[in-house]
């Protein structure tokens, strides 16, 4: 408040804290099996794609460790093909046929500050039907894989992701 000089409050100012809160990630380890054509996605070193005829390609992306304001799961699924599918639409999750498999994560469903989109790529001539999943966007050229498009917004580096920003504070209220 700031008050004239008999003490009368004249302008009254609403003042937001902002903490300067983050998220949580994880990092999802990219697999690929050369004989099926399969790529495989895991939070988990432990879970070991090697021992199944995979090999590591480091990690391919960040996701938030717990759903947040603005967030959706990312549903793992093991088609019956032999193909491991990720999407963040529900109903996909469900019709797309295969053994569920868990969450990998949560990603953004619109970007924001330090997020990058993850696109979905698919490869029809492989032998499973492969889909690949980066937040690289100039693949056009990987070899007989298709763009599906974006299915979420993650985090191209480990750490902290940032919460969405604030609404601005409103305007100052006056009272005379």
């Amino acid at each position: 408040c700031i008050r004239d000089s008999t003490g009368a409050c004249l302008v009254m100012f609403l003042v937001l804290l902002h903490q300067t809160l983050a998220y949580e990630t994880f990092a999802i380890y990219r697999w690929y099996h050369p004989h099926i054509h399969d790529h495989f996605y895991t939070i988990s070193q432990a879970e070991n794609a090697g021992r199944h005829g995979y090999n590591f390609e480091g990690i391919g992306f960040y996701t938030l460790k717990r759903q947040e304001a603005g967030s959706v799961p990312i549903h793992r699924i093991l088609r019956s093909t032999g193909d491991h599918f990720y999407t963040t639409n529900g109903i996909e999750a469900s019709s797309v046929g295969g053994s569920r498999e868990g969450i990998i994560g949560y990603a953004y469903t619109s970007q924001v500050a330090g997020s990058v989109p993850l696109y979905r790529y698919f490869c029809p001539k492989c032998r499973v039907g492969d889909h690949f999943y980066t937040i690289y966007p100039h693949l056009e050229k990987l070899n007989g894989y298709n763009l599906e498009g974006i299915i979420g917004y993650v985090m191209p580096t480990p750490g902290k992701a940032p919460k969405p920003t604030p609404p601005p504070p409103p305007p100052p209220v006056s009272y005379t």
